[in-house]
């Protein structure tokens, strides 16, 4: 079993049930779409409500928020610690304060572990992960116990044997929990900082592309169109500041995309939704990709149906849902047609569908992580950091919804993305 990966439950053999309380629904939405696959996911609104669901359900693991109205969740964490039956559950306290004080004062009274807002959704998973891992292991060495009658010397070397274990595993379990907190800190820190000092040097270039091509009278070179190779007609200055600019615009997309991963990542993120014109958000894609399209020989076909074309989403982060899908569809097609459709049918469903190379099966989990690419990286031909697949899986899991991939190898992918309406 790997770090932050969900621990089953032999013993019982059903779903581990999480309880998450906040009265901050997107903070909910998130949780749904981030852990709802992996456990048995019930959530409350305020602190009474989930004393509530947590004395009715009892479950294996409480996230709360510090500040609720009715309740707060130090309140919470105080009466969950009064009743016997959920004593041992343990208890992950969300809150927005770096107060240390604070800190001690809810692990002293009862609390796990906390986690300060905004927080990595892979922390999230490896904390809960590691929690529920300790106390399966304490149930069944309680269950152990209690089942078996042995006389005082056996039962005392057991018991020794078996608490020298959990202490390894604890200690293995936070030796683990540290390191997964070290990388993904760092890998964070380090792209926003790599991405933040690339923007300077961009605009400078880019000023010094754009006086170039007056001196030169190179025509603006078109997005995705590649300028004229060396040695071809008209291949001379104009032709140079083409390239560079085509090389400037690659460079740009690969920066953009990185500052858009570690935005999603530090859960900065706020989905704002509102009526968004859905058929003219997408014919102002489709301008901007048809140079790409054309000069590859492809054909883009789009239908919105009548009833999807005005819906209730976030403008920004549905277009770079939209974006990421085309590029990758154009970038990996080499002939044929590509589909983008968009209907209404339990929430908008948005197919981009292509005849492409196909991704093999098992892939097909794989290249929703970042930094992956479908073809290995030392026989790379295709450009792009492998960010544009994984930025749509964090995007949509921020929305609440959902994307699938159906593919086979030589054929053509498709995705299809579902996001929830109100």
């Amino acid at each position: 079993m790997t770090v932050g990966e969900p621990p089953t439950e032999p013993v019982r053999g059903r779903k581990l049930r999480l309880l998450a309380v906040d009265d901050e629904p997107r903070i909910l939405r998130l949780m749904n779409a981030v852990l709802a696959g992996s456990y048995d996911l019930a959530t409350a609104g305020d602190g009474e409500e989930g004393l509530r669901l947590a004395l009715s359900t009892r479950p294996d693991l409480i996230l709360t928020d510090f500040n609720m109205p009715k309740m707060s969740g130090q309140e919470l964490l105080r009466r969950l610690r009064q009743e016997t039956s959920l004593d041992d559950v343990p208890v992950i306290v969300l809150t927005g304060h770096e107060d240390d004080q604070l800190r001690v004062d809810l692990l002293r009274n009862g609390a796990q572990d906390f986690l300060v807002k905004p927080f990595s959704v892979e922390e999230l998973r490896v904390r809960i992960a590691n929690l529920l891992r300790v106390k399966q292991a304490r149930e069944l060495l309680q269950d152990e116990l209690q089942s078996r009658e042995r006389d005082i010397g056996a039962l005392v070397a057991e018991v020794a044997a078996r608490r020298a274990a959990l202490q390894a595993a604890l200690e293995a379990a936070q030796v683990a929990r540290d390191t997964a907190e070290r990388a993904s800190q760092a890998k964070t820190t380090f792209l926003a900082l790599v991405s933040h000092e690339l923007r300077t040097p961009l605009a400078v270039l880019r000023l010094t592309v754009d006086r170039l091509r007056v001196r030169t009278g190179a025509p603006p070179a078109a997005p995705g169109a590649p300028p004229a190779a060396p040695g071809a007609p008209g291949a001379s200055g104009a032709g140079e500041v083409q390239r560079m600019e085509a090389a400037l615009d690659r460079l740009k997309s690969i920066v953009d995309g990185v500052i858009d991963y570690t935005t999603i990542q530090s859960g900065r993120l706020d989905p704002r939704p509102e009526n968004t014109d859905l058929g003219a958000l997408v014919a102002v894609m489709r301008r901007e990709f048809d140079p790409q399209i054309e000069t590859k020989g492809l054909r883009l076909e789009i239908d919105v149906t009548e009833e999807a074309r005005i819906v209730n989403v976030d403008p920004r982060m549905l277009r770079l849902i939209l974006s990421n899908l085309i590029s990758n569809a154009i970038k990996y097609t080499d002939r044929g047609v590509l589909h983008l459709s968009a209907q209404i049918k339990n929430g908008l469903v948005i197919t981009v569908r292509d005849t492409g190379r196909g991704i093999d099966p098992l892939d097909a989990e794989r290249i929703f992580e970042p930094f992956e690419h479908g073809e290995r990286i030392e026989n790379k031909s295709t450009p792009g950091v492998g960010l544009g697949l994984a930025l749509v899986r964090d995007l949509v899991a921020a929305l609440g919804g959902r994307v699938a991939l159906s593919s086979e190898k030589g054929v053509g992918s498709t995705f299809t993305v579902t996001l929830p309406l109100p």
